[in-house]
């Protein structure tokens, strides 16, 4: 049984709607830690009332959800824009990737609830920016290389933050619930795209090498460059798509679980064994140093 087939089992293994499994809401209050605040590091920060910290973390956790559910929805216009032209329908591939649009959709729906529960008041300002993106979206969808790379950057660094959240005694009860949900399926989804990755590059026309090279890893610290958290976390800028796909496409033992996340664990189980992949050349190789020049060097 190969990455994919195994990958397709542990979804099958751990089937959850939320709307069934997570009817909770999140509490009145502040529902993020202090220290995970975009604002904790300012000096502004400490002038904050307890009401405006509490006000502020509900807006930053509505902006990610909002982020989220607009991210997961290009995701599965891309998915669903590859099935229509792909040649073998019961290709592994084809039957993880209708496992993938499921399990995304569920998340959007728990995504839309909670955004509703935040009840959040603040307007976007990069909103009007959204005419362009939605030019520019349907060239970057259509890239199978440029999609995968975006899953990468897209989903991983918001694990990061779900993650601390998650270990956080401070996060909202409800929410910690989410984020281990979410995590656990995002897991299988970059597991999915890390495997998928190098045979998609090395196959990948001019243009989609391009976008992998030089657009999409903009685009991603884009995101970030408005993201202090996530800066905080991440800790320098990606200057390539090699900092996007850094990781090996080992199983989901590589995923550090926050403590009591079973699904994790049921997933790490599931693809146990599985070795990895080589990366492809060219993409996450270390570029050589070249030797100092002196004076006797032609």
């Amino acid at each position: 049984m190969g990455v994919i087939d195994r990958l397709s089992t542990a979804s099958l293994r751990r089937v959850i709607d939320p709307d069934v499994d997570l009817p909770g809401k999140v509490g009145n209050g502040q529902v993020l830690p202090d220290e995970l605040l975009a604002m904790h590091e300012l000096a502004e920060f400490a002038d904050l009332s307890s009401e405006q910290r509490a006000r502020l973390s509900r807006e930053e956790v509505a902006s990610i959800v909002e982020a989220g559910l607009r991210f997961e929805a290009v995701l599965m216009a891309g998915f669903a824009l590859d099935l229509v032209d792909h040649p073998d329908l019961t290709h592994p591939e084809v039957v993880y990737a209708l496992h993938e649009i499921g399990e995304e959709t569920r998340h959007s729906r728990l995504f839309s609830r909670l955004l509703g529960q935040l009840a959040p008041t603040a307007q976007n300002p990069l909103a009007r920016f959204r005419p362009i993106e939605m030019r520019l979206i349907p060239h970057l969808i259509r890239r199978p290389a440029t999609l995968d790379v975006l899953v990468l950057g897209g989903e991983e660094i918001p694990d990061l933050l779900q993650k601390r959240a998650c270990e956080h005694p401070d996060t909202d009860p409800f929410l910690r619930q989410v984020n281990r949900y979410h995590r656990a399926e995002e897991a299988r989804h970059l597991s999915f795209a890390r495997a998928v990755l190098p045979q998609r590059l090395s196959s990948a026309g001019a243009f989609d090498r391009f976008l992998v090279r030089h657009v999409v890893p903009r685009i991603i610290w884009g995101d970030v460059r408005h993201d202090r958290t996530s800066r905080r976390l991440l800790h320098r800028r990606p200057s390539g798509v090699r900092h996007v796909e850094a990781r090996q496409p080992h199983a989901l033992e590589d995923r550090a679980p926050a403590r009591g996340d079973t699904a994790h664990r049921d997933d790490a189980a599931a693809l146990r064994g599985v070795p990895a992949r080589p990366r492809p050349e060219g993409v996450a190789a270390t570029r050589r140093r070249r030797p100092p020049r002196g004076p006797d060097t032609p």
